[in-house]
């Protein structure tokens, strides 16, 4: 009888969750959240069991993978994609605040990065992402100095007793130490689909390039006697353990939107002559030398004042001062002071009835 033993030799599989981005929430939060094992929308996002465990991606991918759930193609409970769902409405070049958990601490920092998409379906690359970085602003809780060399970077603090953790069984593996950073959104990066990226990178096996450069506060946030990580691959298979998450998120436009485009101009309405019986008298000719107006047309033949019988067939009385002047006594026969005021009126006012009656 033939007898077989089989030996295989594999990579070392990391297989603890260590935390995810609580806000924006991730992909994969929502699905812890607010995914359902049945009863909800056919597009409604699938329940997710270990939100803080997406340490491996495809090759190609940027938003993280779990037991066959690419979240690049985040599942639905009817086993398409989930719908969109932006989780904040931010804008362009702000200063936003992003919370992340950590269910199990081993140091280490975490970058954040975004990329515009032309819909909601399209998947982010990782060009994308790379040339879009958020620039680190502030550590909100542990005061986590800047660094210099990699903008882009916020450095995990100790879990030392002194963390700010939380305690809720709601939440993947039952809560642990929260992080608040601020970071500013790159200015050129906006539009109605946005993922951002949180990437972890952990530093409990080998450091990345940049450790031995940065200010830590004390040595509590390193590990100490690591060596350097090699190059990195693509999928989380080799050290150092790293998780990616992404937020749909909406980014509007800074500055005022486009100008509304102008009416298209419309012609000016035409008054309607008067009649013949009720036409006014023309003037005569232009001005002598010494005048400086032009008589268009008058009421009456250069009498005193206008009568009630030749005003009240007119739809409008237009008095317009533009110089100062004087009256040409060889054509008028009024005073050579003429004003229409309210009363007393002068010699050479319309009636105030009269000017109610002509202007309605």
């Amino acid at each position: 009888m033939l007898r077989y033993f089989f030996a295989g030799i594999s990579r070392t599989i990391f297989v603890s969750g260590h935390g995810y981005l609580k806000s924006p929430r991730s992909r994969n939060f929502v699905g812890n959240e607010d995914g359902k094992w049945w009863g909800g929308p056919p597009d409604g996002p699938a329940k997710e069991t270990c939100a803080h465990c997406l340490n491996r991606k495809q090759v190609s991918g940027t938003c993280g993978a779990i037991g066959g759930r690419d979240y690049d193609h985040p599942p639905s409970q009817s086993g398409f994609r989930m719908k969109w769902q932006s989780q904040a409405t931010y804008t362009q070049g702000q200063v936003i605040t992003i919370e992340a958990v950590l269910t199990a601490h081993h140091k280490g920092h975490f970058e954040l990065y975004a990329c515009a998409l032309k819909n909601p379906e399209e998947v982010a690359t990782k060009s994308c992402f790379e040339e879009n970085p958020l620039k680190f602003v502030k550590d909100v809780l542990y005061g986590s100095p800047k660094d210099k060399n990699y903008p882009m970077r916020a450095y995990v603090a100790p879990n030392d007793g002194n963390a700010n953790t939380i305690s809720d069984p709601t939440l993947p593996n039952g809560g642990g130490m929260l992080l608040k950073h601020e970071y500013r959104l790159p200015n050129k990066v906006f539009g109605e689909h946005v993922l951002i990226q949180w990437k972890y990178y952990t530093a409990n096996s080998c450091e990345v390039p940049g450790y031995d450069d940065y200010d830590f506060p004390s040595q509590s946030w390193r590990s100490g006697n690591l060596g350097k990580c090699s190059i990195l691959d693509e999928t989380g298979d080799d050290a150092p353990e790293r998780f990616w998450n992404c937020a749909e998120v909406t980014i509007a436009k800074d500055g005022p939107s486009e100008p509304p485009t102008p009416p298209a101009p419309t012609d000016a309405p035409i008054t309607p002559p008067p009649s013949k019986s009720s036409e006014p008298t023309r003037g005569g000719g232009g001005p002598t030398n010494g005048e400086d107006s032009r008589l268009i047309a008058y009421v009456g033949n250069w009498q005193k004042c206008p009568t009630s019988e030749q005003t009240e067939n007119y739809t409008h009385i237009m008095i317009a001062f533009a110089v100062t002047y004087q009256w040409s006594s060889a054509k008028n026969i009024c005073d050579e002071s003429c004003t229409i005021s309210m009363p007393p009126y002068s010699s050479c006012s319309l009636n105030i009835n009269q000017l109610i009656k002509i202007t309605h």
